[in-house]
């Protein structure tokens, strides 16, 4: 079983903003993953005719965009396969940046002008 601890702490923190978007009811197909020259990794929701990025943190060690990209599909793929305990996924999710802003991450949406599809969140 492979470990979340062996996943970059930058990919976890877009696992969890792309969880935190899912959540508000966001579609998948309007949540992004890109990295920058800088290894600045960021989800970006384009949805409603808006953009919004939400970074998550530099990669260490620095990775090509192959790199990223294999890192970020496998993460993502044990995730919703299971491969990861659920304790561990709930904790991470807890303990993650975007968690702990959540009113300020509605808040900036809100400001920008976003709907939230799902207000029972």
């Amino acid at each position: 079983m492979p470990k979340l601890s062996d996943v970059p702490q930058a990919i976890r923190e877009m696992l969890c903003a792309h969880e935190s978007f899912r959540k508000l009811g966001f579609a998948s197909e309007d949540i992004y993953v890109d990295k920058g020259e800088d290894q600045m990794t960021r989800i970006v929701l384009k949805a409603q005719g808006q953009q919004f990025v939400c970074l998550c943190g530099w990669l260490k060690p620095a990775m090509t965009w192959d790199e990223f990209a294999e890192a970020w599909n496998t993460a993502a793929a044990n995730v919703n396969g299971g491969a990861y305990h659920e304790e561990e996924l709930s904790k991470m999710y807890e303990q993650s940046f975007i968690y702990r802003n959540r009113r300020l991450l509605v808040e900036a949406l809100t400001m920008k002008g976003f709907k939230f599809p799902r207000s029972d969140n």
